[in-house]
């Protein structure tokens, strides 16, 4: 029973964040919501990969830079667009789909779908579903989840409310 009442507890945090993120209603530009979007993601999920540079463990001064950050969910997560834009490309990349919606001069960019729900050129509404992200062995379904400004890259930890 302790369970049952953990996920239950656990599911009514996550809609509550969800729903304080709606309350606070989205301004009209991409850049006045900075630190006010809802997760990409449907469901609960974990931060499984940070913004920037980070050493490999196990490779002795191997560096990589993470474009953006993963967020992890349960088999059955849906990507979902952070705002209103128009989807610009979608693109294949190692089996999975990708996906780039422009905000006007801002971008965001959803990568590891299996499948996807929009079609390039489309004008989509926040929240909406744009597809299925790819499960792995163990159950768990990992966004990556990127904001850009031109080329440059920006944390997107900074631009979801938490």
């Amino acid at each position: 029973m302790a369970k049952k009442a953990g996920a239950a507890s656990n599911q009514k945090t996550q809609k509550l964040k969800e729903d304080v993120a709606a309350q606070n209603k989205l301004a009209a530009t991409f850049e006045a919501n900075k630190g006010k979007f809802s997760a990409p993601i449907t469901g609960g999920y974990v931060i499984s990969g940070k913004f920037g540079k980070y050493s490999v463990e196990g490779l002795k001064g191997v560096q990589l830079d993470n474009k953006g950050i993963n967020l992890t969910g349960k088999k059955g997560a849906k990507a979902r667009t952070i705002f209103d834009g128009t989807v610009t490309a979608i693109f294949k990349l190692g089996g999975m789909y990708n996906i780039i919606v422009s905000h006007g001069k801002y971008m965001t960019v959803y990568c590891n779908l299996t499948n996807v729900s929009v079609k390039q050129g489309q004008k989509i509404k926040t929240h909406q579903t744009l597809g299925t992200i790819a499960t792995d062995d163990g159950g768990n379904a990992t966004l990556q989840f990127q904001i850009r400004l031109g080329k440059n890259k920006l944390n997107p930890l900074n631009w979801i409310a938490r």
